[in-house]
């Protein structure tokens, strides 16, 4: 078994620390609240065209993975916005905890969207309640991106212009 050099010694020496503190710590002073995070929403297609089904795709952590689940996600489109939120539940808000972070990831289809420019928001929310009423803010994130009108819609319609003009002259 190979020995640990002095600086990864100390590199775990001070990890251990840390996770000695975090579980000392009463659930008071952890913002249980700011465990579900959103740090990307991913966009398929990239440049997205008014006949495209849209995925997006929110992702993030989960800082307590031991005592916090995802229950269930929805979505609102009003005019150039769209809402997506996702639900957890924490099934030990006040106990002690030991700090694992996993990853979480939810995908949701969006049929073809009129070409402009869309506002987007994604956010958790957590309840700490076991009958899931009351949910509370964890994190928001949010972008923009722009449909575009199909290339091939955009050539009918280029080449019906141009077949008024010849008419008319």
């Amino acid at each position: 078994m190979k020995e640990l050099t002095k600086s990864e010694t100390s590199l775990f020496l001070r990890f251990l620390i840390v996770i000695a503190i975090l579980m000392a710590l009463p659930a008071t002073m952890i913002d249980c609240a700011k465990a579900v995070t959103v740090d990307i929403v991913d966009i398929d297609p990239i440049n997205p065209t008014d006949a495209d089904i849209i995925k997006l795709t929110s992702s993030g952590w989960i800082g307590y993975a031991y005592d916090i689940e995802f229950i269930d996600g929805s979505s609102n489109i009003s005019g150039n916005s769209i809402e997506l939120d996702f639900f957890f539940y924490d099934s030990n808000p006040t106990g002690n905890r030991f700090p694992v972070a996993v990853e979480w990831s939810q995908t949701v289809d969006i049929a073809p969207l009129s070409p402009g420019t869309y506002d987007l928001t994604s956010t958790t929310w957590i309840s700490y309640n076991p009958l899931l009423t009351n949910y509370q803010l964890s994190q928001t994130y949010s972008t923009s991106f722009t449909v575009v009108p199909e290339p091939t819609t955009v050539l009918i319609l280029g080449m019906g212009g141009l077949l008024l003009r010849k008419r008319r002259a």
